[in-house]
């Protein structure tokens, strides 16, 4: 420093980067700054006066030009944390602080209790190593609390004292940012480990970097077991080689979907998995890692696999029927049922044949694709013999997989390796049966076997729907000669009526019916007056110009009467339409009318009869609303029952569980009196219990939601039981139960359904048995059937309350002389009973004598019963 030049102030000229020069004005100061002896130095290219600027730089023109002016709080304190300068303008406008608030004053009071110990740490630590930054809440003026970062340095005074100079601002924002990122992050981790799919992330390599515990879960692995391994080593071969062709353009692309391979399980089994993936790039670029989820499409590439299945059958079977509906011709329609057989299945060749009942001999009347020779053989079957009798006579299908055993013979001439014969079915009969025929083996998969089945139904329908329509035919040109006789007859009445004019006048003037006469080009000839009153209009002053039916009436009339008049085919017939018709008041109004070609003379005249139906119609709709309006309450009913059964059974579980209660363990202090009334509690709660099971039954029966879980049971184990719990009660009234069973029968059934259905008709027999009566239960079967067989002493059943007793509460009332029995019921058990055995596709039959005869009930069911 020169202690020649004033005030360390001088002029300066510099050079500009582009070219020409400025003056400025330039102040020195020395300073310490981090410890160091340094220099400050102040220009201005605005001043150029040397006493002006050394005024300004004595009242520290350096804060007003730099620090007031900042965005940033600003502030120097000492080694006692006292405010010894602030940029006060920015203080007041984030702070609201102004000088006199803050200088001398320590800034620990405006830091939040729990940050002032990080606070003298952070000054301290400045102190020390000179700089230091840190995060904390001070309080504003209005008391509320902001976050704020500040940096800090330690300089030395001009008089060589520390001080510390702070840079702060304010981060609420920033903060706010870091919290919401800091929940997401907890989140996100969360959402990692709990995922329900697989995760994992590669390197660049193709290695595995991170996988999450469904990925673990998903293949069986521990997680040291795959971080590292290359992804290709959990792959099939297949999809091995289809990792190393994909990776490559999965990192360049940076995005995949939908990426199907084939993984290894630990075990050794394979799974298919669907992949989505995103690549992670970073500033640069380059690739950083994958980030990948996995999802187990096994079973949805197998509800594929059978989806086309389905559709394919579905295809086959739509062929089938729509060249049913096209076909006229029997012998067509079979051939072509071949060829479409025979393309989209397995099978080389085949035939169908019917069956002639009286001759019990089944002849093909059709074939496709068999050797001349082979079908010279099999063209005639006997149907009563084997194998041929399991297709015709007990209508059960053949799949044989190796025909050398079927026909060894023909097997081996023919080199036919797997047959196939499905019964065809009419409405009621086996009326013949498909034949196919394979050279390869044919292993006959379920569903092939299905749509096998269903073709066999639908030919029989097809067979029978083109019977059926060559007999309308043929009933069709009956009735047309018919007609064609009767229209004739007409003709010549028609003829003699010319010469009863006056009759026929009084007739048509007359007639209940409006009447209109019109010729081939739709003008009106005629009318009666009925017409005018049923249409409303005066037909003379408006058809005086122009006499055609269009000026009258709608055009879906006209266009009608248009067709029947241009259809040759209906020459002969009568035909009819009805219509909306507005009148002259624009009243809508429904017309019927019947429309016949009449010839007089030859000549060819339409008469057209009308009909106001308005009534008729109104009270179509009325009923056809009522009977919505009746279903609608129906279902609204079953609602209801269901829903109140259910609301009801919780609360009596607990009158029946309280009172058992009662009796079991509460008697002794109890009185006799007491104990009686709890028991009738108990009991009556036990019977209402039981009418609101059967309620629920009969809901589930009446919306055809009640299903069967079949099992297979011993039934004889299953009925010993049952008659050993009701032996006590039947010992109650001296009724001796005797069985007649055999030692074991193993059945296919709803093992709970039936025992109810037992119960239900062995109570029964209890109850409605006098006394010293007896019981008997027996157990019959054959190939294919079981029945049940109870019999009882008991009083039997009329023949009204034989047609009553299977209904709806179908209770019988039973009074009078000698009639010792219970009467309690709801009328539902035989009737749920029924319902049950037929969705066994069983049946239940009543046989009684009469009154005080007895009565044997006897259920028929089938030994394997097949889900639906």
């Amino acid at each position: 420093l020169n202690p020649e030049i004033k005030n360390n102030v001088i002029l300066l000229q510099i050079r500009l980067p582009r070219g020409g020069k400025k003056w400025i004005t330039a102040c020195f100061k020395e300073i310490m700054f981090e410890e160091n002896p340094s220099l400050l130095i102040i220009c201005s290219e605005e001043l150029h006066n040397i006493e002006q600027l050394t005024e300004l730089t004595k009242s520290d023109f350096k804060y007003r030009l730099i620090v007031e002016n900042a965005n940033d709080l600003i502030f120097i304190s000492n080694d006692k944390f006292e405010f010894e300068y602030i940029n006060e303008p920015v203080f007041e406008r984030l702070l609201g602080y102004t000088k006199e608030d803050l200088i001398g004053n320590t800034n620990l009071t405006l830091v939040h209790p729990n940050d002032v110990i990080k606070l003298k740490r952070a000054i301290k630590t400045s102190f020390q190593r000179g700089r230091t930054t840190e995060e904390l809440r001070i309080r504003d003026k209005s008391g509320r609390y902001r976050w704020i970062e500040g940096r800090g340095r330690v300089f030395r005074d001009l008089d060589g004292v520390k001080k510390k100079l702070i840079n702060a601002r304010i981060i609420d924002k920033h903060k706010k940012f870091e919290q919401k990122l800091r929940r997401s992050e907890e989140k996100f981790r969360v959402l990692y480990e709990n995922a329900p799919l697989g995760y994992q992330s590669l390197d660049n390599s193709g290695k595995i970097i991170d996988v999450n515990p469904a990925w673990l879960l998903l293949l069986d692995y521990k997680r040291e077991d795959a971080i590292g391994k290359w992804f290709g080593d959990f792959l099939n071969p297949e999809s091995r080689e289809k990792f190393k062709k994909q990776f490559p353009k999965f990192k360049g692309e940076g995005i995949a979907t939908n990426v199907e391979y084939t993984m290894l399980r630990s075990d050794g089994t394979t799974m298919n998995v669907s992949i989505d993936g995103r690549v992670s790039y970073d500033n640069e670029g380059n690739f950083m890692k994958s980030h990948c989820i996995l999802r187990d499409v096994t079973e949805e590439k197998r509800i594929k696999r059978e989806l086309l299945e389905t559709t394919r059958q579905t295809r086959i079977l739509n062929q089938i029927i729509l060249e049913g509906n096209r076909s006229k011709n029997l012998y067509t329609l079979l051939d072509t049922i071949l060829k479409i057989i025979l393309d989209n299945t397995s099978f080389d060749g085949g035939a169908i044949g019917l069956v002639n009942f009286s001759e019990e001999v089944a002849y093909i009347i059709h074939h496709r694709g068999l050797p001349e020779g082979f079908y010279n053989v099999v063209e005639r079957a006997k149907i009563t013999q084997s194998p041929y009798n399991r297709v015709f006579i007990d209508g059960k299908p053949i799949f044989s997989t190796d025909y050398t055993k079927l026909n060894p013979i023909l097997s081996k001439k023919w080199g036919f390796a797997s047959i196939a014969s499905i019964p065809i079915h009419s409405k009621y009969d086996i009326i013949g049966a498909l034949n196919l025929a394979s050279k390869k083996i044919n292993l006959f998969l379920k569903r092939e076997k299905e749509l096998l089945i269903s073709i066999g139904r639908e030919i029989g329908t097809l067979i029978q729907k083109i019977k059926a329509e060559e007999e309308l035919r043929n009933s069709q040109e009956k009735l047309e000669e018919l007609n064609f006789n009767l229209e004739k007859k007409v003709r010549e009445r028609t003829t003699k009526l010319r010469f009863s004019e006056k009759r026929y006048r009084i007739l048509f003037e007359k007639s209940p019916f409006a009447i209109i006469i019109i010729n081939n080009d739709l003008n009106i000839i005629n009318y009666n007056p009925k017409s005018q009153e049923i249409f409303q209009i005066q037909f003379e002053k408006i058809l005086s110009k122009d006499r055609n039916i269009s000026k009258i009436f709608p055009k879906e009339f006209v266009d009608f009467l248009r067709t029947y008049i241009e259809n040759p085919d209906i020459e002969r017939k009568t035909t009819s339409l009805e219509f909306k018709y507005a009148n002259i008041r624009d009243k809508k109004v429904w017309i019927k009318s019947q429309v016949t070609k009449l010839y007089i003379n030859n000549r060819c005249i339409i008469q057209v009869l009308f009909e106001d139906i308005t009534d008729k119609k109104e009270a179509e709709e009325i009923i056809r609303q009522e009977i919505i309006k009746l279903r609608n309450l129906d279902k609204i009913k079953n609602q209801f029952v269901d829903r109140a059964s259910h609301e009801l059974i919780t609360p009596l579980n607990s009158i029946i569980s309280a009172s058992n209660l009662l009796v079991q363990d509460y008697s002794n202090q109890l009185n006799k009196e007491t104990i009686e009334l709890v028991d009738i509690i108990r009991k009556g709660g036990k019977r209402l219990h039981k009418l609101i099971e059967n309620i629920l039954t009969f809901s589930k029966i009446e919306t055809k939601k009640l299903k069967l879980s079949l099992t297979e049971v011993d039934i004889v184990s299953t009925i010993k039981k049952l008659v050993l719990n009701l032996d006590v009660k039947a010992k109650e009234r001296n009724i001796l139960i005797r069985t007649d069973l055999p030692q074991k029968l193993k059945v296919k059934i709803d093992k709970f359904k039936i025992s109810e259905i037992i119960i239900n008709i062995l109570t029964n027999a209890i109850k409605n048995t006098p006394q010293g009566g007896e019981i008997l239960l027996k157990v019959n079967s054959d190939k294919e059937n079981f029945e049940i067989i109870i019999s009882d002493t008991g009083v039997g059943f009329t023949e009204k309350e034989k047609e009553k007793i299977f209904k709806k509460f179908g209770k019988i009332e039973r009074y009078g002389k000698g009639m010792n029995i219970d009467t309690e019921g709801s009328g539902l058990g035989l009737y749920i009973s029924k319902a049950l055995i037929e969705l066994h596709k069983g049946n239940i039959f009543l046989e009684s004598e009469g009154r005080a005869k007895g009565s044997t009930f006897k259920i028929v069911l089938p030994k394997d019963l097949k889900p639906d």
